[in-house]
């Protein structure tokens, strides 16, 4: 573990519906992968620039952001850059960076949220504690 982090705020476009399953523990975890695309100009001449970050969301944060992003959504994430690595199938160890994240909110700078539809019909048709639901058909 490392002594210091490092925290980041990103604002990007879901690059497609989040997976969220269980660890072994039995803890919620979801992956999103989000695009943030940076624009500059040199010369007269513009640039762009995409980066696809994964972001990991535990527990309530994973399963609210399952219930409530889709693909497309604009997206504001903070949390802490981290690297980890693993063995892969070839048995080289590989590195990913990803982002655990804090927080995740809709970015209302350029749509306006008519109102989140998946998380509505999930808590409406719930009989127990709305802050603890959780649909079984989320879970990939």
């Amino acid at each position: 573990m490392s002594a210091f982090t490092i925290n980041t705020t990103l604002e990007g476009n879901v690059v497609e519906d989040l997976s969220l399953r269980k660890t072994n523990t039995g803890l919620d975890v979801a992956n999103m992968r989000v695009a943030v695309t940076t624009r500059t100009v040199r010369n007269g001449k513009e640039y762009e620039n995409t980066e696809f970050i994964t972001c990991v969301l535990w527990n309530q944060l994973g399963v609210n952001a399952a219930m409530s992003l889709s693909k497309g959504d604009r997206v504001i994430v903070t949390g802490d850059l981290r690297t980890r690595s693993f063995e892969g199938k070839d048995g080289n160890t590989r590195y990913v960076t990803e982002i655990v994240a804090d927080s995740v909110g809709v970015s209302l700078r350029w749509h306006v949220v008519a109102g989140i539809e998946k998380a509505s019909e999930a808590l409406a048709s719930a009989d127990s504690e709305p802050a603890l639901v959780v649909p079984n058909d989320i879970y990939v």
